[in-house]
């Protein structure tokens, strides 16, 4: 069964392509502010800040699909470890990016990988947040 939920995981992660996290390091406006960007500057923002958002909201909706088929228990403790919002919530866009270019930053020898297998990695390697859980606390 882990098996399987990895593959899926992957397959989501490579479906999309949404360039490396070499491209990201190399468009999005670091260290600039709003006044000083270009329009390509905002193009890059935004692209980045939205696949961010899609990709926070297909890790939702896959973990719900799972657990809904019966893939994975409701109760099971996969579903704290591959879910990216019970350690992101409250963060700002700004804040998200921050987390991915510090990972990146941190393993550079995978920069080379998917933007969006990095983002989730760099996400998961948050800790959870307590206030993050809906209703009663996963176990």
């Amino acid at each position: 069964m882990r098996l399987f939920i990895i593959v899926l995981f992957a397959s989501l992660l490579y479906s999309h392509d949404l360039g490396t996290a070499n491209d990201f390091l190399s468009h999005y406006p670091f260290e600039k502010s709003k006044e000083n960007f270009s329009k390509k500057d905002y193009y890059w923002k935004n692209y980045y800040e939205s696949k961010i958002f899609g990709l926070g909201e297909g890790n939702q909706i896959t973990l719900a699909k799972l657990i809904k088929h019966n893939i994975i228990p409701k109760n099971s403790s996969t579903i704290k470890d591959l879910n990216t919002y019970i350690r992101t919530c409250e963060m700002t866009s700004e804040q998200l990016i921050g987390v991915i270019k510090k990972w990146c930053d941190a393993n550079p020898n995978q920069t080379h990988l998917m933007f969006s297998f990095i983002a989730i990695e760099a996400f998961l390697s948050l800790p959870i947040k307590q206030n993050c859980f809906f209703g009663k606390e996963l176990h």
